[in-house]
């Protein structure tokens, strides 16, 4: 199985079998991002983000929609699951909130990310301290869910402490961001089981890498001709994937293995050109007899 969301206000789970919808959840506005929680988990659940200020839950197992949250003063524009916390909810929003919530609780919001730490992560998510100087764009939490980031319109990345809601004043830099269509989700993300820990950020025709705890770039990767909507890290395969608008989707993979690869491909080639050789050559040697078997009828 597999879920897809999109701008028809459908969220729908594929049976990858027959490669059709096994069931739809229909929502009034178009979709700017869903995220599911790990399937292995007892309740898997996907947030959904509408051009509203509420995100939504539904639940895989039930096929309902069981949570409506409410706390933000502008569109829901990101979700996150913690990958170690299958309860654990972040949400960004165009108020440039970020807003943490655990939907086991009745009253799921735990509180609210302020950039300057001067609010405490208090039940009131009405105050006017935020994450980010305007919307918030993509979240993506750490392996251990010890440490979320954020990246924002204002250009900023922020790495926030889960343990202590605290922002960890990282500082990143300037990051060059010239999408200017908002209704268009942007997702990071973040290779943070290797050593050290890796922040990969859409900006523009580029990725820019980043050590997560040093702030540091270390690269720019450049092979797309269009903006880059998304990045994605495979941890097992250390593999990283790309998309972006001139409708390709590329494979970044460490430099040796490139290289053997790039081994394979040759080698590939190479015994492809062979067997066109060997076929060529035996359509020859073919023909020449059919020549032959023709002249000799000739004669007779």
């Amino acid at each position: 199985m597999f879920i897809t969301a999109g701008t028809d206000c459908q969220v729908k789970l594929w049976d990858t079998h027959r490669m059709t919808p096994a069931h739809k959840f229909s929502f009034d506005l178009p979709i700017l991002d869903s995220h599911t929680s790990s399937l292995k988990s007892a309740k898997p659940l996907i947030a959904v983000a509408c051009m509203d200020k509420y995100a939504y839950i539904c639940d895989i197992r039930t096929l309902a929609r069981t949570h409506t949250l409410e706390g933000h003063r502008a569109a829901v524009t990101c979700t996150r699951w913690a990958n170690d916390g299958p309860y654990l909810l972040a949400t960004g929003g165009a108020d440039g909130k970020i807003l943490l919530w655990d939907v086991r609780k009745a009253r799921s919001c735990l509180g609210h990310l302020d950039s300057g730490n001067n609010a405490s992560m208090a039940h009131n998510v009405g105050v006017v301290n935020t994450a980010h100087e305007r919307s918030v764009i993509s979240l993506e939490f750490a392996e251990d869910a010890h440490h979320l980031v954020s990246f924002g319109a204002d250009h900023r990345i922020r790495l926030w402490s889960t343990v202590s809601h605290k922002n960890t004043m990282v500082d990143y830099g300037r990051v060059a961001f010239e999408f200017r269509d908002m209704t268009r989700h942007l997702q990071m993300s973040m290779s943070s089981q290797t050593q050290p820990s890796l922040i990969y950020i859409p900006s523009g025709d580029k990725i820019l890498v980043y050590e997560m705890m040093t702030g540091v770039k270390i690269a720019t990767l450049t092979a797309h001709f269009g903006h880059v909507l998304a990045c994605a890290y495979h941890p097992s395969l250390q593999y990283l994937f790309s998309g972006a608008t001139d409708r390709n989707i590329l494979l970044w993979a460490p430099a040796d293995e490139f290289k053997d690869f790039e081994e394979e491909m040759e080698e590939g080639r190479r015994k492809q050109l062979e067997r066109s050789a060997k076929r060529i050559a035996n359509g020859a040697v073919q023909m020449q007899q059919l020549q032959m078997d023709t002249w000799s009828d000739d004669e007779d």
